[in-house]
């Protein structure tokens, strides 16, 4: 049996360098004896998935960290925490439980002793849902128009904030719309009208139907009094040309008048009496809108009065 020059056995020294050279239990030698005294150390923390998209608020992905040293071999040992950089984009449980908060990119970081990693996070809502209100819509008549509301949401029933919108219209002889919902009525008859909203690359539809109804008429009503007096004018005759009619009335005893079921458009008014200038006091255009009911006045000055 070989010996050292002290008497000691040759296979205990050997045994004894041997355990000397085993590193504690949470080190980590690089290539082994005899170089187990150059210990490993955190070098980066990989996250897997390397990146996240997420189409829908309230969406959830799972990350897992590993820790590498120098030479890319993972050290288990070694806790990682996460940390996200925008929290009102993503947040990150202590389990690396990544959910969509709201629209944007964020930065999830990794971090362990001496050493991180990091992962970008985007949240891009897709629509998946259209809702318009009111729908089906009708406006009433030819000229008039009715505004609609649309609301768009994600997969998980979030609203989507300033989708872009575009409207259509299957028939723009019956009714129009533009891009901020709004319809206008051409002419009576029904019509389609579809909605495109699109976000985050992706796009939903939503058809509208529409009616546009007979024009609703409207009417004229006045009082005719004296420029000089202020007392009405009973018997007064008044006339009104324009699109529809000719119209033609007098005042009663209270110096009223009125017409009814007067189609949408300008008018000219003529009011004439006995003993008033010229007996055409005014010549005045009235427009009427649809279902609308317009007030014209009228004050007759007397014949020979320097009044104006």
């Amino acid at each position: 049996m070989a010996t050292s020059r002290r008497g000691i056995p040759a296979f205990l020294l050997m045994t004894i360098a041997l355990l000397s050279c085993d590193p504690p239990p949470t080190t980590v030698c690089i290539g082994g004896p005899p170089q187990c005294n150059s210990e490993a150390s955190p070098s980066t923390v990989a996250i897997s998935p390397g990146s996240l998209t997420f189409t829908a608020l309230g969406q959830t992905g799972q990350l897992t960290a590993t820790v590498l040293d120098q030479l890319g071999q993972p050290i288990d040992t070694l806790a990682v925490t996460f940390s996200s950089s925008a929290t009102g984009v993503a947040s990150v449980t202590a389990d690396g439980v990544v959910t969509a908060v709201g629209p944007g990119n964020a930065t999830i970081t990794g971090t362990t002793t001496g050493a991180s990693g990091a992962i970008v996070v985007v949240v891009a809502q897709t629509p998946s849902s259209v809702v318009v209100s009111p729908s089906p819509v009708t406006v009433p008549g030819p000229g008039a128009a009715v505004v609609l509301t649309t609301t768009v949401t994600d997969a998980g029933g979030a609203t989507i904030t300033n989708p872009t919108l575009a409207w259509t219209s299957n028939d723009e002889a019956t009714a129009t719309v533009i891009d901020e919902g709004v319809v206008t009525g051409v002419a009576q008859g029904s019509t389609t009208l579809t909605v495109t909203a699109t976000n985050g690359g992706a796009s939903a539809q939503q058809n509208v139907d529409v009616t546009v109804s007979a024009p609703t008429p409207g009417s004229v009503v006045g009082v005719v009094r004296d420029a000089a007096t202020s007392l009405v004018i009973s018997g007064a005759g008044v006339s009104m040309v324009g699109p529809g009619g000719p119209y033609n009335t007098t005042t009663n005893g209270s110096g009223a008048y009125s017409f009814g079921s007067v189609t949408g458009g300008t008018y000219t008014v003529t009011v004439t009496s006995a003993g008033h200038v010229t007996a055409t006091a005014v010549d005045l255009e009235v427009d009427v809108g649809i279902g609308d009911v317009v007030a014209a006045d009228f004050a007759l000055t007397p014949t020979g009065s320097t009044q104006r």
